[in-house]
């Protein structure tokens, strides 16, 4: 018996378990969901399983698997005070004026929880859900600095967030305390903050070597285990995929944005480079890659980010919230992922009756290479840095240079 996730083309509910001819008592225990159309979590045995792909509702399933955090980094050589004051800002382009419109975007986030009595969300609207059942605290803090980001108010003068005036701020915990947890989560994460939000900003992957070390603690042998998580991530890809499109279609649609993983080492004795990581690369899913200040002040890339992502935007020693009412610098493409959300939503205020994919290709084709380092390619940074919505936006976008069928870009290979 394994537990697997199923997605339908229509919503999902426990008196539906008989269609798949799977017991009803079957149905896993979940909390309840008020919108998770399509999605439903079974408990089945292979038998079971064969009689659920029988079922011409369906859409993808999955084993249930690992995700893991990507967890920030050490910077790469730089320190806080090596680099200049708002220079993130400044990086960005961020525009003094930004018009904003009667519905602004709400951004959702997808992490290790959040903590509220922090005074960076004062006074801002919350909408919260917990997946994994411990509670919204953020012991990790990962989730606390990237919602402070995106929608932190000022503290001591410090400007963090990007979108303090947002309308609200939905936040849902799929990662316990050690930034772990299942791919069930994740979907039932997705399909929650896309019926609250339009703009979501996510950080894990399918971890493929502790599915595989699972496995072989079950008594499978090494080689059948590696076998079979390798399977299970390429079904939980095809899953995830499935799911995003289904969520482009209803109004508006939906951006999703990622960091595209902290796996390369540029420095040190063994240096290697890695492409985005699962599921980084789905179709739909926006990634963006790190870059950190240079001495001469333009950018460079940082020793961890990995290759083929949709952008870049700084992420190296970013100032933000910490867990119990601090502030601290974290590195990774997780901070970088978080400005880019964050600027998508300035970005969709300047472009009123738009969809997502409208946003999107405006806000690639405002992207810029030219504040990068020359030694930096396009297997680097995508279309290029993030930039800010002018001032002096038009309403209507100008034709896009880049598209969403585009992306990701072709990624440099592994060494």
């Amino acid at each position: 018996m394994a537990r697997y996730v199923i997605l339908t083309d229509e919503a999902g509910s426990k008196g539906q378990a008989h269609r798949f001819g799977v017991p009803e008592h079957l149905l896993a225990s979940t909390r309840p969901r008020s919108c998770c159309p399509g999605l439903l979590t079974l408990d089945l045995d292979m038998h079971q399983l064969r009689e659920v792909t029988r079922d011409k509702d369906i859409v993808a399933i999955a084993p249930v698997m690992p995700i893991s955090l990507i967890a920030p980094v050490e910077p790469t050589s730089s320190t806080p005070h090596e680099t200049p004051k708002g220079w993130s800002a400044q990086a960005l382009n961020l525009p003094t004026r930004c018009e904003v419109t009667d519905s602004p975007p709400i951004v959702a986030i997808l992490d290790t929880g959040l903590d509220q009595e922090h005074p960076a969300f004062d006074g801002t609207p919350l909408v919260t859900r917990d997946f994994v059942g411990t509670g919204m605290k953020d012991i990790h803090g990962h989730g606390t600095h990237i919602a402070g980001t995106i929608l932190g108010q000022p503290l001591d003068g410090i400007s963090i967030g990007l979108l303090p005036d947002i309308s609200a701020g939905v936040i849902a915990k799929i990662l316990n305390y050690a930034g772990l947890g299942v791919s069930q989560h994740l979907f039932e994460g997705l399909l929650w903050a896309a019926d609250q939000a339009s703009i979501i900003c996510t950080s894990v992957y399918f971890d493929t070597q502790r599915q595989t070390q699972d496995l072989i603690h079950s008594g499978l042998p090494r080689a059948q285990a590696f076998d079979a998580a390798l399977s299970a991530t390429f079904a939980n890809l095809n899953l995830l995929r499935s799911l995003i499109t289904m969520l482009q279609h209803p109004g508006p649609g939906l951006l999703v944005f990622s960091g595209a993983g902290n796996s390369s080492r540029r420095t040190g004795p063994e240096q290697y480079e890695t492409g985005s990581i699962a599921p980084m690369y789905s179709p739909g899913l926006l990634t963006v890659g790190a870059v950190r200040y240079g001495p001469d002040g333009t950018l460079l890339g940082t020793h961890f980010s990995n290759t083929g992502a949709s952008m870049v935007a700084p992420g190296e020693n970013i100032l933000s919230a910490a867990s119990g009412g601090r502030l601290c610098r974290l590195s990774g493409t997780s901070m970088a992922a978080a400005y880019a959300t964050a600027m998508a939503a300035l970005w969709w205020q300047t472009m009123p009756n738009v969809r997502a994919n409208q946003v999107a290709e405006q806000m690639l084709s405002a992207c810029d290479t030219a504040p990068l380092c020359r030694l930096l390619a396009p297997y680097d940074y995508g279309a290029g840095l993030v930039q800010g919505p002018a001032a002096e936006q038009s309403h209507l976008p100008k034709p896009a240079k880049i598209t969403l069928a585009e992306q990701p870009l072709a990624q440099r290979p592994v060494a």
